[in-house]
């Protein structure tokens, strides 16, 4: 072995060494969570770089372009920056982008063809469902655009389409496909899904251009290759014909992304297609303790589908995993807020924290219970809670309801759903309830739409809007309550039609928010009280610094890791998720999300449930346990039994991050680059910072955590 290669492979551990150093024919890695596979990516390029082999032959594909980036910077700090510079280190829909700008025939484009966002292919889908004379509202373009989106994934052709499908509406919707294919060939445009499908079905056919990306691209490495779709599976494999020398690398118990078209039988089947196949498992964890990953491995064994495996750790046994079944949601969250005290009791630090749940909709008693202790914390991949469009959105119609003068919400709701009010005719309503010096709600129902200088189409739908409002401000006049009037908001203003038309991938998670919305408004003792709690839990300012917890949803997780992980809301029909309890492989996808979410944890791991939990009827819906806390043996985690629980005998003495006196008392006036001035309303003793209420001249209250303030005394 050269000195070189001894460089490439040190530091490596024995079944590292053997992947990397495995120069021919096709190559299996299955590695674990935490086994250092980038690592053995980058060291097999630069260990394939010193036995001669060129880096134009070399194509490394993985998904998302900051692996990407990453890969590149590591190889290049390996092999140096001019020996990477042939190398095609890309995701799969760039590098078909990049063989279709050189042969555009492939896909039976011209020159100069464009590349549709997605925005752009829902509108082509929505004017080709018009030029076909459809209802828009039958056949919603995202959801067209969804349904087309999953037959490219499986490489099915429209004609293939409405041979399969039953029904009239799905060789409707095959019919869509296929003027929408044409359309994007008349237009020289290709969309996102289509780069793969057109390099695919164009090797087929140009036997002289696929021998050549043969010839060319000799060696091959795949990253994730569990998440990998027909479509990309098939890519890889036109293009290393008739040599195999691929190397994928992935580890089918971390397959999450069924729903997006993944096929986990690409990597459980990978040996079967190419008999000549070497498997190596990487199974020593560089992350996790070996509690921690005793009870990965107890979890995982339940998978039939899976390749066999066992992790191990040099980082010692650690702490033993806690298990707390609450007797509701709320008990849960403060289950959580307690026992993260006592882990920053211990040394830990708020960043070394994250909370993780099935859906966003969990946030939300979470996000309220770290409120009232003043913790600050970020949702990573979405927003928080009282943040997300469709509670705003919501929100701004009860405002409305409630008051009148509040132009804010008006302004949000007015157009919202679509009514054909536009942006013209709201700033010409603004600009005519201003000159009357009247809000603009009270200038519609005084003088009407017309006598405002309105068009009359826009006085028909601004009328409209009108009846509807008064009509919803009648139910609170009459005392209705606020989980009644909010049902009669979304269902008058057919806000659940707009929510399914726009994004039918997003749909359940929105309706999912707007159910926990009602629950909160059902624990309310009037709307206004409602109201009242939902600004308080929204107006912690965002300025916080970096010392701040996380919550994330577990596919947000998939590649992270914390010193301190908690996963919450282990019940059946929650996780797993209830549209995967009849179908066995769906429950096995969602035990691949709780090992997922138990293996980003390095030092503490931390699991509950609720038995109970409010649903969107304000009443308490009861879950078992899940049955993935079930089916784990006692010895691999510690059954907790009180809500209060700290681990005896902490690390360190309890700090708090500030014990600095606030520089300012109730009554001062203060200044904010920001908001302005105003004046300090309240100054409140929290867990772990100390809460400042301000309320500005300009911009009304606002709550601050002393920390992170910077307030200035005026």
């Amino acid at each position: 072995m050269s000195v070189v290669d001894r460089q490439i492979l040190a530091g490596l551990n024995e079944q590292q060494v053997e992947a990397v150093s495995t120069f021919k024919g096709p190559v299996l890695v299955v590695a674990g969570a935490g086994s250092g596979k980038t690592r053995v990516l980058t060291r097999r390029i630069a260990y394939l770089l010193e036995q001669g082999v060129q880096p134009s032959e070399i194509l490394a594909i993985t998904f998302t372009n900051k692996a990407a980036r990453e890969m590149v910077e590591r190889v290049q700090e390996l092999v140096g920056w001019e020996a990477s510079q042939s190398l095609w280190i890309s995701t799969f829909h760039a590098a078909c982008s990049r063989i279709l700008r050189v042969h555009p025939e492939l896909g039976r484009l011209r020159p100069g063809f464009t590349i549709y966002d997605a925005d752009d292919a829902r509108r082509l889908i929505e004017r080709t469902i018009r030029s076909l004379e459809l209802d828009t509202k039958r056949f919603p373009p995202r959801a067209v655009m969804a349904r087309i989106s999953s037959a490219k994934a499986d490489l099915m052709t429209p004609q293939e389409m409405a041979v399969e499908t039953r029904g009239a509406y799905g060789r409707l919707v095959a019919t869509i496909f296929e003027a929408y294919e044409a359309a994007l060939i008349e237009s020289n445009a290709v969309d996102f899904d289509n780069l793969v499908n057109s390099v695919v079905f164009g090797l087929r056919e140009h036997s002289g251009v696929r021998e050549y990306y043969q010839r060319r691209f000799r060696y091959l490495l795949v990253d994730e290759y569990q998440d990998t779709n027909r479509a990309q599976n098939e890519l890889i494999g036109l293009l290393a014909e008739p040599e195999n020398n691929i190397f994928v690398v992935g580890d089918s118990d971390q397959s999450i992304y069924g729903f997006r078209g993944a096929d986990l039988g690409n990597i459980i089947g990978f040996s079967q297609r190419l008999p000549s196949t070497r498997t190596i498992s990487l199974e020593q964890n560089y992350r996790s303790t070996n509690a921690i990953l005793d009870l990965a491995n107890a979890l995982i064994t339940h998978n039939a589908r899976r390749h066999d495996k066992t992790l191990w750790s040099q980082l010692g046994q650690g702490e033993q995993p806690l298990y707390f079944a609450a007797q509701d949601d709320r008990a849960e969250a403060e289950f959580v807020v307690h026992q993260l005290l006592s882990f920053l009791a211990e040394g830990h630090s708020l960043r070394d924290v994250a909370v993780i749940y099935r859906t966003n909709a969990q946030s939300r008693v979470i996000e309220e219970e770290l409120s009232k202790a003043g913790i600050p914390y970020r949702v990573v991949g979405g927003v928080r809670f009282y943040d997300r469009r469709e509670i705003r959105d919501i929100l701004a119609y009860l405002r409305i309801l409630v008051n009148p003068d509040d132009d804010v919400a008006l302004a949000r709701i007015i157009n919202t759903p679509h009514r054909g009010i536009g942006s013209g005719t709201q700033e010409q309503l603004q600009s005519a309830a201003r000159t009357r010096n009247v809000t603009m709600l009270h200038a519609l129902e005084l003088y009407g739409a017309q006598d405002l200088g309105l068009s009359a189409r826009a006085a028909k739908a601004l009328a409209h809007f009108v009846e509807l409002i008064g009509g919803l401000r009648t139910l609170v006049h009459e005392g209705a309550s606020a989980p009644m009037v909010l049902d009669q908001v979304i269902a008058q203003t057919e806000y659940l039609a707009m929510v399914n038309e726009e994004d039918p991938l997003t749909a359940e998670g929105r309706l999912e928010n707007l159910a926990e919305l009602r629950t909160v408004a059902a624990e309310a003792d009037s709307l206004e009280a409602f109201l009242e709690q939902t600004a308080l839990f929204s107006a912690i300012d965002a300025e916080l610094d970096q010392s701040s917890l996380t919550l994330m949803t577990v596919h947000m997780a998939k590649g992270l890791e914390f010193p301190v992980v908690f996963v919450v809301g282990l019940e059946d029909g929650i996780f797993p998720h209830i549209r995967s309890l009849t179908a066995p492989d769906q429950v096995e996808e969602e035990r691949r999300l709780l090992y997922v979410a138990v293996t980003r944890a390095k030092q503490r791991l931390v699991l509950s449930s609720a038995a109970r939990r409010r649903n969107f009827q304000g009443k308490f819906s009861y879950s078992p346990e899940s049955r993935f806390i079930t089916e784990l043996p006692e010895d691999v985690l510690i059954r907790v039994k009180s809500s209060g629980f700290i681990p005896p005998a902490p690390r360190s003495t309890p700090q708090r991050p500030t014990s600095d006196p606030v520089p300012y008392r109730v009554g001062d006036r203060v200044f904010h680059a920001r908001y302005g001035e105003g004046e300090v309303r309240a100054i409140r003793e929290r867990s772990v910072d100390r809460e400042v209420v301000v309320y500005f001249d300009d911009a009304g209250e606002r709550v601050f955590f002393s920390s992170a303030a910077k307030l200035k005394l005026v």
